[in-house]
């Protein structure tokens, strides 16, 4: 399968690797430069238990990048493992969520193939 994940924080990198591990393509893409570099320099830049250990037998399968049309073009399922920090109300802000939507709308626009998107960040139901 073709996996594309869309934010590379502790639980996305996570999810990403365990994929690529197995046998998966995943495209992993953050905005965080730090992440991108570390990653690209096939560097863990997150400490977790066994991560690092996981990534190397994920290499092969995992290409990181900050262009998500090519993620999106390049996959056939999309996961969305952003942030959703409480509000001072104690609601979920889906903001993040909204800019990586608007972001891929134009890539799946492009394709004449079916697309899974799962919003793996926590959210209101």
């Amino acid at each position: 399968m073709k996996i594309s994940v869309i934010g590379l924080g502790k639980l996305g990198l996570c999810t990403a690797v365990c994929f690529a591990a197995n046998g998966h393509k995943v495209i992993g893409l953050d905005k965080n430069k730090y992440i991108v570099d570390e990653l690209q320099e096939k560097r863990c830049p997150i400490d977790e238990t066994g991560l690092e250990d996981l990534l190397g037998n994920a290499w092969q399968n995992l290409t990181i990048t900050t262009d998500i049309e090519y993620a999106v073009l390049n996959s056939e399922v999309t996961l969305i493992i952003v942030p959703t920090p409480s509000q001072p109300d104690g609601k979920f802000s889906n903001k993040y969520i909204e800019d990586v939507l608007h972001a891929i709308a134009p890539a799946l626009k492009k394709k004449n193939e079916f697309h899974v998107v799962d919003v793996v960040s926590t959210v209101m139901p």
